[in-house]
């Protein structure tokens, strides 16, 4: 955790906030891509599989509400509280 902070502070320094931001996502995807290609054993691949296969359902779902008027979190950011349909 306070490494990905110092990431982001030494990053704000030199580039844009939105910069930063991108390349900090981007630095933080190449990490863990490189970790779970190097220690695949090591990964809980039930939950993983769980995980993603839910992805488009609750992409959908939390796009549809937040379309909605009345609806001011969309429920794919609580993947526990969105239905399960």
């Amino acid at each position: 955790m306070a490494g990905s902070l110092i990431l982001i502070d030494v990053l704000d320094s030199f580039t844009p906030v939105a910069t930063a931001t991108v390349l900090h996502g981007f630095i933080q995807v190449i990490s863990s891509g490189s970790r779970a290609i190097l220690h695949p054993r090591y990964l809980a691949w039930p939950l993983i599989g769980r995980e993603v296969s839910s992805c488009p359902r609750e992409n959908w779902y939390g796009t549809f509400q937040a379309a909605s008027r009345h609806t001011w979190v969309a429920p794919s950011a609580f993947p526990r509280l969105a239905p399960r349909w």
